[in-house]
C-alpha cells in the first residue's frame, strides 16, 4: 500500500489512505476474459480481443503478455497469421 498523503486545514488535519485495489481488480478482470476469449476462439488475434473486451490494443497486449509470462496462453504461427491459444497444460 502506498504511503498516505497528509494535507492541512482549517479545521485541522487530513488523512489520506490510497489503495490500489480497484486496479488490480480491473486488470485480474480483463485478464480472465482474455481467458475466456481465448478458450472460446482459438486462433484469435490481438486485435480481435481488443474489440471483444472493449479495450485498447495497448492494453490487450498487457493482458497477453502477463497470460504468455504465465504460460497460459501461446501465440502459434506467423506474427500476420497466427493467434493466441490455451496451453496445453491448462
Amino acid at each position: 500500500m502506498p504511503p498516505p498523503n497528509y494535507c492541512v486545514d482549517f479545521s485541522g488535519f487530513i488523512v489520506e489512505f490510497m489503495n490500489n485495489e480497484g486496479v488490480n481488480e480491473g486488470v485480474n478482470e480483463g485478464v480472465a476474459l482474455v481467458v475466456e476469449i481465448v478458450r472460446k476462439y482459438p486462433g484469435i488475434k490481438t486485435a480481435a480481443i481488443a474489440q471483444r473486451i472493449n479495450k485498447g490494443v495497448s492494453t490487450t497486449e498487457r493482458y497477453l503478455k502477463q497470460l504468455r509470462n504465465d504460460r497460459l496462453i501461446e501465440f502459434r504461427g506467423a506474427p500476420k497469421t497466427g493467434g493466441y491459444y490455451i496451453t496445453a497444460k491448462r
